[in-house]
């Protein structure tokens, strides 16, 4: 695979992140390092957030990174680096039909992005949350429909690829 210098380079940045948070993090706290991005997970340890979130927090200013939230985990990313918003934004915005599904606070700005595309004339755009016990309010506001935890998001999904099957 082919990165350009400064992929590298944000590739790099995020392996240092991630080993130091994991050497100053109880180990029942994930630590994702992302080409892009490192992502501290507490999921599975949620008595420790405090902690998780303090050191995620310090390690994103002693880098010059942002923080964003998550459901039980932070992403630290470089300033001004795309969300999902912006990603959403630009690969909607090449079709005239498009679809997010989303369960956490990261999705929120892919739901404003597609809300927005849905006001423009010849365009639309179904935002749906996938419901849980943490679905952050702002996620269901924004919601056109939801749909019931992850095994209705994947009935769905196999409920659509299975309509737009030429062969059935």
């Amino acid at each position: 695979m082919h990165r350009a210098p400064a992929a590298s380079a944000s590739h790099d940045l995020f392996a240092v992140v991630a080993a130091e948070l994991r050497a100053e993090l109880p180990a029942r706290v994930g630590v994702e390092p992302k080409s892009v991005s490192c992502v501290v997970h507490w999921r599975t340890a949620p008595e420790l957030a405090g902690i998780a979130l303090g050191r995620a927090r310090a390690a994103a200013e002693r880098h010059g990174l942002d923080l964003r939230p998550g459901k039980m985990a932070a992403e630290l990313a470089a300033p001004g680096a795309p969300d999902k918003g912006d990603v959403a934004r630009d690969l909607a915005g090449r079709t005239a039909v498009s679809c997010f599904l989303g369960d956490d606070v990261g999705d929120i700005p892919a739901f404003r992005a597609l809300g927005e595309l849905a006001r423009s004339p010849g365009r639309r755009a179904w935002r749906l949350a996938v419901t849980g016990p943490e679905s952050p309010d702002e996620l269901l506001e924004l919601a056109d429909a939801t749909l019931e935890g992850p095994a209705a998001a994947c009935g769905f999904l196999a409920h659509l690829a299975e309509s737009l099957d030429p062969t059935s």
